[in-house]
């Protein structure tokens, strides 16, 4: 399933949903209140963090899709640089990690 991400640099970027590593879920620093999931797409190399808004009263939420950095896992999910570089060695090894 294509969908697609803002890159660090601004560019629009596509990728397939089905290809990425469920990394850690939590709640985005970006959008207060919003729910986030860390994936990782392994063609691109890269971390996006998927998040969603809380449900409007007809149960309706928005999307959005952004590349992020490693400082930012580190600060928003609490991971630590150790627990980031052993994902990315054996990322289809990894166990995901919910913080929700």
């Amino acid at each position: 399933m294509l969908s697609n991400y803002i890159a660090i640099n601004g560019q629009r970027k596509d990728f397939d949903l089905d290809e990425v590593i469920d990394f850690v879920g939590g709640y985005s620093k970006v959008k207060d209140g919003w729910s986030g999931l860390i994936v990782f797409i392994p063609n691109q190399k890269v971390f996006i963090e998927l998040r969603d808004s809380p449900q409007d009263a007809r149960g309706n939420c928005h999307s959005e899709a952004e590349e992020i950095t490693g400082q930012y896992i580190e600060s928003a999910y609490l991971l630590s640089p150790d627990q980031i570089a052993s994902f990315l060695k054996q990322p289809k090894k990894w166990q995901f990690i919910d913080h929700r």
